[in-house]
């Protein structure tokens, strides 16, 4: 008897150990099942389940076989991928409405799986919103959509018209303040700007009749900016930060785009699948067309959308790390976390796609219920997926050895909640689709109404306009920053002006931005004292900015200057080239960056600032005489140090130097960067010790080089 009930014991862990492998799916698996189950296996039946288990158990002791159960996921219009047997994973199209995370590094197969995704749900007649962030890969599905009956447009930034003040939900309240807080938030405006910016809303929104319910015509961001300007009696430093920084983002957008009063309308575009194509945008005008028309369209449906409706829109963001950069304001919620939690059951469906798991909150991840990963880079991604997936200790370390490009880790919302493996095909892209067929495809937007505000299509920033040119004379007054109403023919309320000498040194700060005042009085021959007057002057009329720089060490402190949109205007008047190629940021970070680098090819080493061929803007890329890349990261402001050593990683960077300015920032960066993942060489310390620091890390991958 004991011999018997041992035997049925193992037969028992064998028939277990099937089951949750799928040994017993196909129909004579299923006999053997249940012929087990009802106590009829003789001994040749009973051979039949070992062997089957048998097989299994080899592959599993020589490490062949992954540790995950075999996906019961049969039913539903979407594939998600194939399963280890070559079986396909399906789920209804339903259960995105409870929302998609995709996490995977550069190269991990996410836009693959989202090209093998998009044309299923569009064959399911629901419409697809689909952003590509930096590439232009997404557009060339148009073929594919086309073979489906279905025309698939591609929305690049500059194709749109939009009128970012016009009220869509019926609440012009709500609407106002929803953008008024999207500007703040993006361009970084202090916190009395938003009164002003609200306060001059409000002012236009009476002006033009739109809270008696008027809506033939309504301002614009254009208008927002002139109402600005006219009001020399607003906070000063609140109103120059509106008029620099809406000025500037006004000037990126172009008055083509949005100068309308009356824009597409989000609730319209909706009816069409769009890819979103925002490459080449500048990120804070891809950034603010895209969340103000997805929030505009997500509060009319939580308004009017039926209850549990059935997905008629699905929303996609490829690289959605751009969407989690910005911090909300005081009180609020981050607007892509309150997006996925209030979409489910409204017809919408949002899946975000994104590099690492940094700055998707609790939140976010709680209301993301269909989560897949790929290859990931760090240590932190690793362990915060397992624990939010299930994943036991054995199924982490197959996933971090095994995982390859287009093989995913995934659980799904509904009914089978156990993590398993899927691999996805890749889609080749039958066509490419250029710029003229994706300006043709917006052609069907053409007959949704627009009104355009005509008297902007030739706007430039008060602030940056000249009213008239120099004669030439040294004691000549050049007018500058005349007043936006000139075009209407009101008064300007003030007029600057600037002399020929101070016009020709003006020119000089453009061609040498990165050079210090006393080296450019002493290279145009001029003496200390006339280069101060000069200076003075300019900084006076505001046409430059003083930049100090502290070089550390046995270095002076010195200045540079900073050309302000105005400067940049009055030179453009005149045709003077403007600065180029110095790298992004402010002035101090591109001394930096110039300095660093000049250090790096003194060492031998070829250097490219500002690189994005990894598929990743990093600051210095530099090249050592074996071969082997370093990226280097310099950071003048804190808040963003462990975010580009991720984004460094996910480039595919094994040897990464971080130089903080701060030192807060870096003391929290060291404690950060404590158990960073293995294989990486990671390099951190203060700036102003850069060359300490880089000759450590040139030293390093030269060991690591003579090791190979």
């Amino acid at each position: 008897m004991t011999n018997q009930g041992a035997e049925r014991g193992s037969l028992l862990q064998e028939v277990a150990y099937g089951v949750r492998h799928g040994v017993f799916d196909d129909r004579l698996g299923q006999s053997l099942l249940r012929a087990w189950q009802v106590g009829a296996c003789d001994a040749q039946l009973e051979r039949m389940i070992r062997n089957r288990v048998r097989v299994l158990r080899v592959q599993d002791a020589f490490g062949v076989l992954d540790p995950f159960t075999k996906p019961r996921l049969r039913d539903g219009e979407v594939v998600l991928g194939l399963s280890r047997e070559g079986h396909e994973v399906r789920i209804p199209i339903q259960w995105l409405t409870t929302g998609l995370l995709v996490a995977g590094n550069t190269g991990s197969g996410k836009t693959t799986l989202l090209t093998f995704l998009i044309p299923q749900i569009l064959a399911t007649a629901c419409q697809v919103w689909v952003t590509d962030m930096y590439k232009r890969t997404l557009r060339h599905l148009r073929s594919i959509a086309h073979r489906l009956g279905i025309e698939l447009l591609v929305l690049r930034a500059g194709d749109w018209r939009v009128n970012l003040l016009q009220p869509w939900t019926g609440d012009p309240r709500d609407d106002l303040a929803t953008i008024v807080d999207l500007l703040v938030r993006v361009l970084g405006l202090p916190p009395r700007s938003r009164t002003i910016v609200l306060q001059g809303g409000h002012c236009l929104y009476e002006q033009f009749g739109v809270w008696e319910g008027r809506h033939d015509a309504f301002p614009t961001l254009y208008d927002l900016y002139e109402w600005v300007w006219a009001r020399s009696d607003l906070n000063q430093p609140a109103r120059e930060a509106i008029l620099d920084r809406l000025g500037a983002f006004l000037t990126a957008l172009t008055p083509s785009c949005g100068a309308y009063r009356v824009g597409w309308n989000p609730i319209d575009l909706a009816r069409y699948s769009i890819v979103h194509e925002l490459a080449g945008a500048p990120p804070h005008v891809a950034h603010i067309l895209l969340e103000s028309a997805l929030s505009a369209l997500m509060r009319h449906e939580v308004v009017h959308a039926a209850p549990n409706a059935r997905i008629r829109l699905f929303l996609a963001l490829d690289d959605g790390q751009r969407y989690l950069d910005g911090e909300p304001l005081s009180g609020d919620i981050q607007p892509l976390d309150e997006l996925a939690g209030v979409i489910r059951g409204q017809g919408l469906g949002l899946g975000v796609f994104v590099q690492t798991t940094s700055g998707v909150s609790d939140r976010l991840m709680a209301n993301l219920a269909v989560k897949v990963f790929g290859r990931l880079g760090l240590h932190t991604d690793w362990s915060r997926l397992a624990a939010e997936l299930g994943l036991d200790q054995q199924q982490l370390e197959w996933s971090r050895r095994q995982t390859r490009p287009g093989v995913f880790v995934g659980q799904v919302a509904e009914q089978w909640r156990e993590p398993f493996i899927f691999c996805v095909p890749r889609i080749d892209l039958p066509s490419v689709v250029t710029d003229a067929e994706a300006a043709q495809s917006t052609r069907a937007l053409n007959h949704l109404r627009t009104v355009r505000a005509d008297e902007y299509m030739q706007w430039k920033p008060a602030h940056l306009r000249v009213a008239a040119v120099s004669s030439g004379r040294s004691d000549a007054r050049v007018p500058v920053a005349a007043s936006s109403r000139e075009h209407r023919g009101e008064p300007a309320p003030e007029v600057r002006s600037v002399t020929k000498e101070e016009l020709d040194y003006l020119a000089n700060v453009a061609a040498a931005p990165l050079e210090c005042c006393s080296e450019r009085d002493r290279r145009l021959g001029i003496g200390a004292s006339k280069g101060h007057r000069l200076r003075t002057a300019l900084v006076q009329r505001r046409l430059v900015r003083p930049v100090a720089i502290n070089p550390g060490g046995r270095g002076k402190r010195f200045q540079l200057l900073n050309l302000t949109d105005e400067g940049r205007a009055l030179l453009e008047a005149f045709g003077v080239p403007l600065p180029r190629g110095h790298g992004r940021g402010g002035l101090t970070h591109q001394w930096w960056c110039q300095t660093v680098s000049e250090w790096l090819r003194g060492h031998g080493a070829q250097v490219v600032i500002e690189d994005d061929s990894h598929g990743a803007r990093v600051d210095i890329v530099a090249t050592a005489e074996d071969g082997q890349t370093l990226a280097i990261e310099v950071e003048t402001s804190p808040g963003h140090e462990l975010e580009n050593i991720q984004k460094d990683l996910g480039a595919g960077f094994h040897t990464i130097v971080s130089l903080v300015d701060d030192p807060a920032a870096l003391r929290s960066l060291l404690d950060q960067t404590s158990g960073m993942a293995q294989g990486v060489t990671l390099h951190v310390g203060s700036l102003r010790h850069y060359s300490r620091i880089l000759e450590k890390a040139l030293q390093s991958l030269a060991s690591s080089f003579a090791t190979r």
